[in-house]
């Protein structure tokens, strides 16, 4: 018995062939006074920089919305207050890890004296002189560190708010 097989065409796809597109002609000019349908366009733009905008876009609002100037001066108060509560927040935790840090400094510090000094008192002089001192140094180093770290932050900040300054007076 015979299977019946399907024949395949197969087919090569040939790049098609580029069109040639000749450049558009150039129209004629008529000048703007012989145009009939002559239109003209004006475009005024504003800007302004701060939380609030200007007394006259105020009034506007007030046009457009009733009460819409109070409503941008409620907007803008509990932004400002929640900002105020969320940058609130991140200090008090800063302060909290930071204090929780120097705790935990402090014993590892005491852990670190009293291992030494215990391996001194049983005849271990050079491992726990390294120790008491490893330890000692560590958490020195760490709060140097960290102090030299803070200052060149508030130094870098200074300079940026020196150079805002300068910029904003000079415009």
């Amino acid at each position: 018995m015979g299977r019946n097989k399907k024949k395949r065409k197969v087919t090569t796809k040939q790049p098609l062939a580029k069109k040639q597109v000749d450049p558009p002609k150039p129209q004629a000019t008529i000048p703007i006074q012989d145009q009939p349908n002559r239109s003209q366009v004006s475009i005024r733009a504003e800007h302004y920089e701060g939380p609030l905008p200007p007394p006259a876009l105020l009034r506007q609002y007030n046009e457009i919305v009733e009460n819409g100037a109070d409503r941008i001066f409620v907007i803008l108060e509990n932004q400002v207050s929640h900002r105020s509560y969320l940058e609130r927040a991140v200090i008090d935790r800063d302060n909290r890890r930071a204090d929780w840090g120097v705790i935990c400094a402090f014993v590892i510090c005491i852990c670190f004296l009293v291992s030494g000094s215990w391996l001194v008192s049983t005849g271990h002089d050079t491992a726990g002189g390294v120790i008491a001192t490893t330890g000692i140094a560590g958490i020195a180093g760490t709060f140097i560190y960290g102090t030299n770290s803070r200052r060149s932050e508030r130094e870098s900040k200074r300079e940026k708010a020196q150079a805002s300054t300068k910029l904003s007076t000079r415009q």
